[in-house]
């Protein structure tokens, strides 16, 4: 019994460990019951006394060791190190036979824990790490065991070169290295230059240093064979002090230049002058004007490249100069002599000359001396002093202006009176201003030309001329003039005649000359044309224009003057249509109203009926007959009067009567009215009837038909007048209606009642048999008819014309039967049934299936019993025949019966990790499922369920639940078996640069056998069972080595691969070295699979590319060139190439030469030693003496080139240099031309010559015929001054060259012959401007005292001249309306000739007048006049007759203005044109006044009325009127203020209007809202509430008339929107009543009222669920609901997923059966039994543990201060809230994807754990190593990709190309401020992606992996 209670003892306590490992399970059992029996036998046992169970043996690492007794011994732990290694290094320490242990625990030398894998690798190492290393290692079956290794660590020393120096002024220095203490120390030369003392010595002096930067390197050799340690220092030794070059000595007033020789050796230089003032800041200094004072020491301060500072100096002399001052200019007038007033000489000699002009210098060389003969104008003089030392020559120029002579006048005297006197100063030009002055001294002009118009006799006298020369001189001329008498025509004033056609002529008596009078337009008889005062006669109506014109007896123009004799027009005849029928309109009109301009017409009894040339009378009645008259103005204000006689003839108006209605008969009576002049007849137009009297006006008319019959009675006129007509309307209403019925009919039915013909009637009234009103439609139809609505219906029916009929219909209705088959039942476990079907009253019932089955046990009986139901649906009809005629009724019964108890199927046994499957054999029987695991969790509510990632303890039995679609339960289950599955893992990939072998690190299996096998390449294991074997002779490229696991228990294989990838890259380098200075150094590497080459320069220049080119190569570039390259996958390789720079020789040409064409000449090349050269011609053709000699001779074959030779210098290493040299060749110059022949004008004052330059040698200009001054005699085009003409009026030079190539030939000459002509004089027009009236010929007159010859021309307007070259002629085809403008020209030679100008203006004839049509206005005072636009002549304005004034009278446009209201205005529109006579027109304005301003008064509101009595106010001005706007309704009399308004609707706005109108002015209107509202409707508030809440909703009756408003009346409460029936009453205290007001209202009508009550109680009801909740794979948890209050009961329910609540009524309710991975809904219902129920829902997420996963991204490797992005890559259910808590290795973030940066070298641990809800997640410790790349040579990142990115820059879509070797990594884009805009997974191989970039800016491209990173930047412009 003992141990039977033991082993059960030892089986409960197994039952908390591992289940899936069968062996240690029996093993533990075996062990634990054995030491239980042990303890109960013999507790001595334990003690150690047994030696079965030695306890020395079982105290393994703290504890027992369970399973190592005698039958099993732990293996020993064997341990392999790289030790010793040096500082710095990664210490390696691995268990070599790993494989027999699962977990390891490494332990430095001073305890701490410092690792827990099969392999500890600690980098960096230092000698305090020396030591011995443990490890505790635990086998699969427990057992612990440690294992040590002794390690050293050997030291290392670090080399110190020392800090950079700059030596100034120096070129020695000392070198500071440390000391070392395990090794050896050596100093070398990097680059630069030189001597070391001692190179072993740390600290030893260096001499013979450059210029420039010298790089020593400092190495420590470890004496222990580590590393040698190097360090470089850079001693930076400064540029040597600078010389200087200037371009001293120097003249005062020039440029001082100096400037740094070896200028490129400085950076910044700083000048001083003598004085120490800084003066210039660059390398070269200029300092403008100089002066003696500047003499001295300049100074410069430099500072080279490397900042050392240096100073120059150089001495300067400034050579004093004169400064030449010729003295201030002079105005000489009145004279030709001055003095000249230079000033005196300090250091040269002075020397006066003539620059221009003449005149005789009487001593040159004194400063002050006089000088004669001066010119009229500009003489200018130089003064030159000429500088002792070399210096140039110092000018100044005087100018002596000498003034003109006295001017001399020409005028156009004697002339006549009225004239225009001109005066010309012949000379004008000479002069700048003119003041003329009259014989009386008053001044009269100030132009060269002086114009006096219209002179009169007082005007004779001497005249003179005040002018001021060009110059400022001024002088005075003087001429007399003689105006001879004339006189000026008058022909008095214009006259107008009316009723007459003669009058008296009124001209002025000649004093000078005879007068005679023309008829120039009309007629008429003159009596005596000589004299001044005579009777003309039969003047004729209209304008008649004389002329009276004096001739004078002095030969003066004769002078014309015109009078108008206007004549009225006689009295006007009248037409008219008279004699004209009463209603016709009488038209007057005037026969020659074009001969007027206004009218006033006069009815019979004088009153003022019109204005206009025609008068209308419309609707004239017989008192309007009589006498007519019109009163007229003509055009020319004379007044006429004429008559005619009117008679009105009578006529009947034809009245038919009103129209009538006739609704029950077809015959009435006509009624007309009596005609008092003609004739009746009535006549039907439309429709029928007989009339019984024609004639009669009041007759019967009988046989009218249904609808309109129209009548007509016309009255014919006795006098021929027009009949008149009149209709009236006869409606006969239509026939009474008939009914049909489809009575009799079945209670039950549908009763349709109609008209035969609907059609005739516009409205219906059906009344039921109790009266009521049933239908307003032409038929209706009464549904369910029963037989209480039996009996006799009737209808009243209105026709269109508002006739009423009615008929009416008996109508039976029989009794009805209804089946009723009971209700639909449901049968969960049986398939028998009753039926309870309804008795019937009459008739029999029958019992029938209709689908489904089932055995009917007596078909006729109500209740019967059914057998043999299936399961499913079994519909059954009960029948009922009734035997009154009423149809047969129908009802069914559904019988369900339930599906089966379901049937499991499953997938089981299974492995785990595999996904369970299970199902239902026929799931479509059911509706829901409810599965339930073996822990008795739910599990899925589907037909099926597949639970992923089965585990061992998901093992066990499931259960399921179904429900169909009828509601029946049915359960089932089945057992489900799990195997344990292991999970290969073959570790990360490998990347091998330098050897083919390597480690692995798969995971060990936990049972059966792990394989290495080669997948792909080649390669040998050592023990291909070892999880960590190494392996050795891999291929280079990938080698795909795969692990698999083979298990012992149902679960499959599991197999994972890695690539180890062998790459040791390779690269060649071609090189051009050793090449010569100027020659382009090329340098290319190739190798396989290179991706970047980095190549570094002798003096530490970089190139990132596999070929650099170095174009013009120099001595400093050659030296040792390096380069790196780094193939696809990080691994790098070094290699160095030599490049030599030979110098290139130099080369000399010599300086370009001059040589005269026929001479050969002999070059000055040079060559130096060791040298060979040739010259070769590179331009040019001739013979070389010897090529190879640097002084060979040369002879040119070419004379028309200038050869160009260049010398080659070949030196003993082939480099080359060239120079090049010209060779001038001149040849001999051409003949000598001195230009052409010209001719000149006297007045150019001087010429330009222009003869041809000579090639070689100068030309000589000499004066041979004339006079004047050579400017410069050598220069071929000189100016020649002061000139005059000798013999003939010539000028004539010569022009002589001496040519110095052409030594003994004859010199060369030409002259050139100037012909010099006078001035013309002045051109002179004796004929004045004129003004002529449609003429086309004039002659013209011009003064032929001039040189040269003179001609006529036309410069502007139309024309011809007879004889152009005769001083007198004439012009001919003058044109009117134009100007013409002729031209006088008087020329001489090339001169500048001058001209006199003459206009002539011919004007046009005037055009008609038309003063636009007469015109209406309205109150108007302003009008803007019409007239026809002018185009010939001018037009005017004037008031006639009437009121108001035109400003602006020559305006067609004019604006009349000051017009009253109610006037009418005439006005006279003239036209026009100079001399021409005038031609007039008329218009007739009138100005209507405004009409009264209309009012109405105030807009009405009224209620329920019919009539309303407008308000309008009676007009003073005009006539009103009322119109209806909108709305409906109508007018009495709509003339009268006061009307009878008639209102037609109700509720409709009604607009009216009263408008008051007067002529054409604008009608005044006003306007008034009349509103005549309904009564409203009844209020009903509804019924009194009773409330739970503290709101509720008001619902009153709908309103239909009027508008409903709620208020409080007593109580609390607020209204939400008063005005609306049904709204919300909100913010009700508890236990509080309120009293409401429900009001119905309509306008101004009464107001309906009622009231609410509102009550509220105290039971206000909540409810709180809870927070909702995330737990962790929870099985139960507990709820947290606010209790309910006291006397409310509160209730738990889940509305879904899965779980079971234990107490549904606790607020703290234990919830199970949670699932992980689902979630819960649940909802808390508070309920009192009184008011609504109140819930609130919380939601249960269940999370799984194993579905949070923490995972990520890093780096590799990074540098100090890089910046590195995490990428969070974990895998977390949706929907979840999650928190970030990253270890960054002394630093901590809680962002996803946070940023870090390390400032220290080393390894670095970073773990992330992630909490989902409650569930929290680590990931596994990653380790990213950082370097301190600026001292151990590492970039930032290996880089093991290749990404391209282009455009960069773009304008907006880029292309992403990217080549990796990683099976898979991220792509980021992030903008400039850091945000992420993209990310994508990649995992092929070769990935290319267009991406559109959204904002310009910066943005960073970056692909990431576990390996490797790069990040590119592009702009986005």
């Amino acid at each position: 019994m003992k141990h039977k209670i033991l082993f059960k003892l030892s089986h409960s306590l197994l039952s908390v460990y591992d289940k899936r490992n069968f062996f240690l399970t029996s093993f533990f059992i075996f062990f634990l019951t054995n030491i239980l029996l042990a303890f109960v036998s013999n507790p001595a046992e334990i003690n150690g006394d047994n030696p079965r169970f030695p306890i020395g043996k079982m105290a393994i690492a703290g504890g027992y060791n369970f399973g190592c007794s005698t039958a099993y011994s732990c293996p020993e732990v064997i341990i392999s190190s790289n030790a010793p290694i040096c500082t710095g290094s990664t210490l390696i320490l691995s268990v070599d036979n790993a494989s027999d242990y699962v977990s390891f625990t490494w332990y430095n030398p001073a305890g701490d824990q410092v690792g827990t894998g099969s392999i500890l690798q600690i980098p960096n190492v230092t000698p305090d790490m020396t030591g011995v290393y443990h490890v505790d290692v635990s086998d699969i079956y427990g057992c612990t065991q440690q294992g040590s290794k002794g390690i050293e660590v050997l030291p290392v020393d670090t080399a110190l070169a020392g800090a950079d120096q700059l030596v100034c002024n120096d070129n020695t220095t000392t070198l500071q290295g440390n000391i070392p203490q395990y090794g050896n120390g050596q100093w070398t030369l990097i680059s630069g230059s030189g001597n070391i003392t001692d190179p072993t010595s740390p600290s030893t002096t260096v001499t013979n240093l450059t210029s420039g930067e010298n790089i020593f390197q400092w190495a420590i050799i470890s004496s222990f064979g580590c590393d040698t340690s190097f360090d470089q220092v850079t001693i930076t030794v400064g540029n040597p002090a600078p010389s200087i070059t200037s371009n001293a000595p120097l003249c005062v007033g020039s440029t001082l230049i100096l400037s740094v020789d070896n200028a490129s050796d400085y950076v910044s230089f700083t000048w001083y002058n003598p004085a120490g003032d800084q003066v210039g800041t660059g390398s070269i200094l200029q300092i403008p004007n100089v002066s003696p004072d500047m003499t001295g020491v300049y100074h410069v301060d430099v500072s080279d490249i490397y900042g050392c500072s240096q100073q120059g100096s150089k001495g300067i002399e400034v050579l004093p100069v004169d400064t030449a001052q010729a003295g201030a200019d002079q105005l000489v007038c009145n004279d030709n002599t001055t003095t000249l007033q230079g000033n005196m000489p300090q250091y040269g000699n002075g020397q006066w000359t003539i620059i221009s002009g003449s005149g005789d210098i009487t001593d040159p060389t004194s400063p002050s001396t006089t000088v004669t003969n001066l010119t009229s104008g500009e003489n200018i003089f130089q003064w030159a002093i000429t500088s002792p030392f070399g210096c140039d020559t110092s000018y100044d120029q005087v100018t002596i202006t000498v003034g003109n002579p006295v001017p001399s006048i020409t005028s156009n005297a004697p002339l006549c009176v009225g004239s225009t006197l001109i005066l010309s100063v012949d000379n004008a030009s000479d002069y700048v201003s003119f003041t003329w002055y009259n014989p009386a001294g008053d001044q009269v002009g100030t132009g060269s030309m002086l114009q006096i118009p219209n002179v009169s006799p007082d005007m004779t006298g001497v005249y003179h001329v005040d002018v001021v020369d060009i110059y400022g001189c001024t002088q005075q001329g003087s001429k007399g003039i003689e105006v001879l008498p004339v006189d000026t025509a008058q022909a008095g004033a214009d006259q107008l005649v009316c009723n007459d056609n003669t009058t008296t002529l009124q001209g002025n008596t000649p004093q000078y000359g005879n007068g005679l009078w023309t008829i120039i337009s009309g007629s008429g008889d003159i009596t005596d044309p000589t004299s001044p005062s005579t009777t003309v006669t039969n003047l004729t109506s209209g304008e008649n224009i004389f002329q009276w014109a004096i001739a004078s007896t002095y030969g003066c123009d004769t002078s014309f003057d015109q009078v108008t004799i206007t004549v009225g027009s006689p009295a006007p005849g009248i037409t008219s249509n008279a004699p004209l029928c009463v209603g016709s309109t009488l038209i007057f009109s005037v026969d020659n109203a074009s001969d007027y301009v206004s009218f006033t017409w006069y009815n019979p009894t004088g009153d003022t009926i019109g204005y206009n040339s025609i008068l209308q009378i419309p609707n004239v009645s017989p008192d309007m007959t009589g006498v007519y008259h019109v009163d007229v103005v003509d055009i020319y204000g004379c007044t006429q009067q004429g008559s005619k006689g009117i008679e009105v003839l009578p006529v009947d108006t034809a009245q038919a009567g009103a129209d009538q209605l006739v609704c029950n008969d077809n015959t009435t009576t006509l009624q007309g009215n009596m005609p008092q002049y003609g004739n009746g007849q009535w006549t039907i137009i439309s429709g029928s009837g007989d009339i019984t009297d024609p004639t009669s006006p009041s007759t019967t008319v009988t046989n009218l038909t249904s609808g309109e019959n129209i009548f007509q009675w016309a009255i014919t006129s006795p006098f021929g007048c027009d009949t008149s007509y009149d209709q009236v309307t006869i409606t006969v209403g239509n026939p009474a209606p008939s009914i049909t019925s489809n009575a009799p009919l079945c209670e039950g039915s549908t009763l349709h009642l109609a008209l035969s013909d609907s059609t005739l009637y516009e409205s219906f009234e059906w009344t039921g048999p109790m009266g009521n009103s049933i239908g307003n439609n032409a038929s209706i139809a009464i549904p369910n008819i029963t037989v209480a609505q039996a009996g006799t219906y009737s209808v009243i029916t209105t026709d269109s014309y508002g006739c009423q009929k009615t008929d009416s219909t008996d109508v039976v209705v029989y009794p009805a039967e209804t089946a009723d088959a009971g209700p639909d039942q449901l049968i969960c476990s049986e398939t028998t049934g009753s039926l309870s079907g309804n008795v019937p009253g009459s008739g029999s019932g029958l019992w029938s299936l209709v689908s489904g089955s089932g055995d009917i046990t007596n078909p006729t009986n109500p209740t019967t019993t059914v057998t043999n139901l299936a399961s499913g649906l079994n519909t059954f009809q009960w029948t009922i025949t009734p035997t009154n005629g009423c149809p047969v009724t129908y009802d069914q019964i559904t019988i369900t019966v339930g599906n089966p108890a379901p049937d499991i199927t499953s997938n089981a046994p299974l492995c785990e990790g595999s996904t369970l499957h299970l199902a239902l054999s026929d799931s479509t029987l059911y509706e829901s499922f409810q599965w339930t695991d073996p822990m008795g969790n739910s599990i899925g509510n589907n037909a099926s369920i597949t639970i992923p990632n089965i585990t061992v303890v998901q093992a066990g039995t499931y259960s399921v639940i179904t429900t169909d679609s009828y509601g029946c339960q049915k359960a089932n289950f089945t057992d489900v078996s799990v195997d344990v599955m292991q999970i290969a893992n073959a570790g990360l990939d490998q990347v091998i640069c330098s050897d083919s072998s390597t480690v692995l690190y798969a995971n060990p299996p936990l049972t059966g056998v792990g394989t290495w096998e080669i997948i792909n390449g080649a390669g040998v294991f050592t023990d291909p069972h070892n999880a960590n074997t190494a392996v050795s002779d891999l291929t280079e490229g990938e080698n795909r080595l795969q692990w698999t696991i083979n298990p012992q228990n149902s679960c499959p294989s599991s197999s994972d691969e890695l690539i180890a990838t062998v790459s040791i890259p390779r690269v060649n380098i071609n090189s051009k070295a050793p090449l010569c200075e100027g020659a382009d150094l090329s340098l290319s590497a190739q190798g396989q699979d290179i991706v970047s080459y980095f190549w570094t320069s002798p003096s530490g220049s970089s190139w990132p590319q596999s070929n650099i080119e170095i174009p013009d190569i120099t001595l400093n570039d050659g030296g040792v060139y390096q380069l790196t390259a780094y193939n696809l996958l990080g691994c790098s390789i070094s290699k160095d190439t030599m490049v030599t720079v030979i110098p290139k020789p130099l080369a000399d040409a010599g300086k370009d030469q001059n040589i005269c064409f026929g001479n050969s000449t002999t070059l000055q090349g040079v060559l130096p030693d060791g040298t060979s050269g040739f010259w070769t011609i590179i331009v040019g053709e001739g013979i070389l003496g010897d090529p190879d000699s640097p002084t060979s001779t040369f002879v040119n074959n070419l004379p028309s080139t200038n050869p160009l030779l260049q010398w080659t210098v070949t030196n003993s290493s082939g480099c080359i240099n060239q120079d090049t040299v010209l060779l001038n060749y001149k040849e001999p110059s051409p003949p000598a031309y001195a230009g052409d022949d010209r001719e000149i004008c006297i007045s150019d004052g001087q010429i330009t010559l222009q003869a041809t330059d000579p090639v070689l040698g100068k030309g000589t200009w000499q004066i041979i015929v004339g006079n004047g001054n050579i400017t410069d005699i050598h220069d071929p085009n000189t100016n020649v001054t002061n000139i005059s003409a000798g013999p003939d009026n010539l000028l004539v030079l010569v022009w002589h060259i001496d040519d110095a190539c052409h030594t003994g030939l004859p010199t060369a000459n030409d002259t050139v012959v100037f012909t010099i002509d006078a001035l013309p004089g002045l051109a002179n027009i004796l004929t004045s401007d004129t003004a002529l009236c449609n003429q086309n010929v004039l002659n013209l007159l011009a003064d032929e005292d001039f040189n040269g010859v003179g001609q006529w021309s036309i410069i502007e307007g139309p024309g011809s001249i007879s004889n152009q070259n005769n001083s007198t002629t004439s012009i001919v085809g003058l044109l009117s309306g134009q100007n013409t403008v002729a031209q006088w020209t008087v020329s001489n030679g090339v001169c500048p000739a001058t001209h006199d100008q003459i206009t002539i203006s011919i004007d046009l004839l005037p055009d008609n007048a038309n003063a636009g049509k007469d015109t209406i206005l309205c109150n108007t005072s302003d009008y803007r006049l019409a007239a026809n636009p002018v185009i010939s002549g001018i037009g005017n304005w004037s008031i006639l007759f009437g009121n108001g004034s035109v400003s602006e009278n020559h305006n067609a446009n004019a604006l009349l203005t000051d017009i009253l209201p109610g006037s009418t205005t005439t006005l006279l529109w003239e036209v026009s044109s100079g001399v021409c006579p005038s031609n007039k027109d008329t218009i007739t304005i009138q100005n209507d006044a405004l009409p009264t301003i209309a009012t109405v008064g105030e807009d009405q509101s009224l209620c329920n009325t019919s009539n309303w009595i407008t308000t309008g106010n009676t007009p003073s001005v005009g006539t009103g009127e009322w119109n209806l706007i909108s709305g409906s309704g109508g007018f009495d009399h709509p003339s009268h203020p006061q009307d009878t308004f008639r209102i037609f609707s109700l509720d409709e706005p009604v607009t009216l209007s009263w408008s008051i109108s007067n002529g054409v002015c604008p009608v005044s209107a006003d306007t008034i809202s009349i509103i005549n509202y309904a009564l409203p409707d009844d209020a009903i508030a509804g019924d009194d509430l009773f409330l739970c809440d503290t709101f509720s909703i008001l619902n009153a009756t709908p309103v239909i008339k009027g508008q409903g408003s709620w208020s409080i009346i007593e109580g609390p409460g607020i209204i939400e929107d008063p005005q609306s029936n049904q709204t919300i009453l909100s913010t009700l205290p508890l236990n509080s009543t309120s009293l409401l007001l429900w009001e119905v209202s309509n306008g101004t009508c009464p107001v309906n009222r009622d009231t609410l009550t509102v009550t509220t109680t105290s039971n206000k009801l909540y409810s709180q669920a809870g927070e909702d909740q995330s737990p962790c794979s929870a099985q139960s948890l507990t709820l947290n609901a606010v209790p309910a209050p006291d006397g409310v009961s509160g209730t738990w329910s889940i509305l879904s997923g899965p779980g079971t609540i234990q107490n549904i009524h606790n607020p703290s309710a234990i919830l199970s059966g949670l699932i992980p991975g689902q979630s819960s809904l649940l909802v808390w219902t508070i309920s009192d039994g009184l008011c609504p129920d109140v819930s609130d829902t919380m939601r249960i997420d269940n999370v799984d543990n194993t579905s949070v996963q923490a995972n990520f991204l890093i780096h590799q490797s990074a540098c100090v201060g890089d910046t590195m992005a995490l990428i969070d890559i974990s895998i977390i259910p949706s929907d979840l809230n999650v928190t970030y808590s990253w270890d960054l290795d002394g630093q901590t973030s809680n962002v996803e994807n946070p940023f870090v940066v390390y400032d220290e070298s080393g390894p670095k641990n970073i773990t992330l754990s992630v909490q989902a809800g409650q569930c929290i997640s680590t990931s596994p410790t990653k380790q990213i190593d950082i370097h301190d790349c600026l001292k151990d040579g590492k970039d930032t990142a290996e880089v093991y990709n290749t990404i391209f990115v282009y455009p960069n820059p773009t304008d907006g879509q880029i292309t992403i190309d990217i080549i990796q070797s990683s099976s898979q990594s991220v792509l980021f884009v992030y903008n400039v401020t850091g945000a992420l805009i993209y990310r994508e997974i990649i995992t092929d191989t070769q990935y290319q992606k267009k991406l559109k970039l959204p904002l310009p800016g910066l943005y960073l491209i970056k692909i990431l992996s576990s390996n490797y990173e790069k990040t590119l930047k592009v702009l986005k412009i």
